[in-house]
């Protein structure tokens, strides 16, 4: 009896499977058709690094905000550390910015300014997850506040997601910054 149950949900678990394998291909197909469709190039890592690294090194008016979407948090994380060669950075995950950012709301006004500032401070910043982003619309609103605020003093914003963070996201203001940033799609 017990073996017979185990045997059907050793069936269940395939058949899951499978159709998870095959909706990740219909996903990257329709990624693949959007990526055409909206002019987006896929990269490869390599690729990813050296894009980088030139819209780094020559900033221009509209690349002072930059996604990085696409393949797994690892290669994302890797590309950045390859490409930055300033110690002035700061890499924070979206987690980290939510709880970083509630403590500083619990202890008053002025620890909210200092938190806020300290996002304004180094010349290039990563905020990692951007997809989680699009849960909480108070964090959304304030991520794209700071990357405003970063762009006008002429510092770099790196927003990294996985492949479908854009289209993930709802909040309307972080959409457009995503959507207007200069972008490096990913391969898997």
């Amino acid at each position: 009896m017990i073996e017979k149950k185990l045997q059907e949900m050793r069936l269940i678990v395939a058949q899951l499977a499978s159709e998870t394998g095959q909706l990740n291909k219909k996903l990257n197909a329709l990624l693949a058709t959007l990526s055409e469709d909206t002019g987006t190039q896929m990269l490869s890592q390599d690729e990813g690094v050296k894009k980088l690294k030139q819209i780094l090194n020559e900033p221009v008016s509209g690349h002072f905000t930059l996604a990085i979407l696409g393949s797994d948090f690892e290669s994302r994380e890797n590309l950045v550390n390859q490409a930055v060669e300033t110690d002035d950075f700061k890499r924070i995950m979206q987690s980290e910015f939510a709880d970083n950012y509630i403590g500083a709301i619990q202890k008053g006004q002025e620890a909210t300014t200092m938190f806020k500032s300290e996002l304004l401070e180094p010349q290039v910043l990563e905020l990692m997850d951007i997809q989680e982003f699009s849960r909480k619309d108070k964090l959304g609103r304030l991520l794209v506040d700071i990357a405003l605020e970063r762009r006008f003093k002429g510092k770099v914003t790196i927003l990294s997601g996985d492949q479908y963070a854009k289209y993930l996201i709802e909040n309307a203001a972080l959409y457009e910054l995503i959507d207007g940033a200069t972008t490096i799609n990913l391969t898997d």
